[in-house]
């Protein structure tokens, strides 16, 4: 696993272009998206995935810039 920060095949990189992806999308289909993962990944990837969306806006109304992960 690379553990740079300029990695970008890592699954932490995975989870961050997602969470940034889902936040690009209409509410409808982030809600039917959600539902697919949870079904396919389980609640807990699902919940991890919201958490992450909700770091990157909360972060973009403050003007922050971050990783996590």
């Amino acid at each position: 696993p690379c553990e740079s920060p300029t990695c970008t095949w890592s699954e932490s990189h995975r989870a961050a272009c997602e969470a940034r992806w889902l936040l690009t999308i209409l509410k409808p289909k982030r809600l039917d998206y959600m539902t697919l993962v949870a079904k396919h990944r389980g609640q807990e990837a699902a919940d991890r995935l919201r958490a992450d969306a909700m770091t990157l806006w909360e972060q973009s109304r403050s003007g922050q810039r971050g990783n996590f992960g």
